[in-house]
């Protein structure tokens, strides 16, 4: 039984399609210094009211693939401005928050000698490392998002591979805003201060969980609900009221009409 759906907040899983639809929507302006797999999918979970744990590799994958067409479209972007005359005004794209892309960072000792310069803006660091990989074809030809690093890459990041999604992060330990004493830390998922980060938040997150939940069963027992008068009119909305129904559905539920509540739980 299918449990897709049009519709969102409806708890019914979306389509492969409306999930990379609405994750194209979210990376429009996103940072990508703070964006994260498990971000993406609880977004996308608060949007569809439905629960995707299991989409975790899809969401992954789809992300990546976004990620790399949008730092092409990038630089195409930044090809055509270095074509307009000098002095000319430009009418740049919009490319996701004011000011996105225009401030100048200062580069780590390491990232700064290997790009030979000490200060650069973010999109023209991803924008000159990705020239990089491709002309030393770093690329996994097995699986394009993976990239395998050669030994000047190696000295950078220590470490021998990364990903289309998470080289962005890892860029963030190389870039110091002006006004930033120490560069920004990036920690690996294995790394002992990651896990007891997380483990932290973990428990902090279940506390307040299970402060709301004692919350909402104290309000239960102090206000609990009254039995529906079955002689009282049902106040019809959006779930309750009857609507012409598909001729599958009319064959599967005997009627021509029925609420979308009636139909959800007859189909479970």
């Amino acid at each position: 039984m299918s449990k897709h759906e049009n519709g969102h907040g409806s708890g019914l899983e979306p389509t492969e399609e409306q999930l990379a639809g609405a994750m194209k929507e979210m990376l429009e302006g996103a940072d990508l210094d703070s964006l994260t797999t498990k971000k993406i999918r609880k977004a996308l979970e608060q949007k569809f009211g439905s629960e995707l744990r299991h989409k975790k590799e899809f969401i992954r994958a789809t992300l990546t693939d976004l990620i790399i067409k949008r730092e092409k479209v990038s630089e195409n972007e930044d090809e055509e401005e270095e074509e307009e005359e000098e002095g000319k005004e430009v009418e740049k794209k919009k490319r996701g928050n004011a000011g996105f892309g225009k401030k100048m960072l200062t580069l780590s000792d390491k990232l700064a000698g290997f790009l030979g310069v000490g200060q650069e803006t973010r999109p023209q660091v991803v924008k000159r490392m990705w020239a990089y990989i491709k002309e030393n074809n770093l690329q996994d030809p097995n699986d394009g998002r993976k990239i395998i690093l050669d030994k000047p890459l190696q000295d950078v990041f220590n470490r021998e591979t990364l990903t289309a999604f998470n080289m962005n992060r890892h860029l963030t330990g190389h870039l110091k805003k002006e006004g930033e004493a120490d560069f920004p830390v990036v920690l690996d998922s294995d790394d002992e201060e990651y896990i007891r980060q997380k483990e932290e938040k973990k428990r902090k997150r279940d506390e307040v969980n299970k402060k709301k939940r004692a919350a909402r069963k104290k309000m239960k027992k102090k206000n609990p609900k009254k039995p529906r008068d079955p002689n009282k009119p049902m106040v019809l909305n959006a779930f309750t009221r009857p609507i012409k129904i598909s001729e599958e559905l009319q064959m599967f539920l005997n009627k021509d009409e029925a609420s979308r509540s009636e139909v959800v739980k007859k189909l479970w």
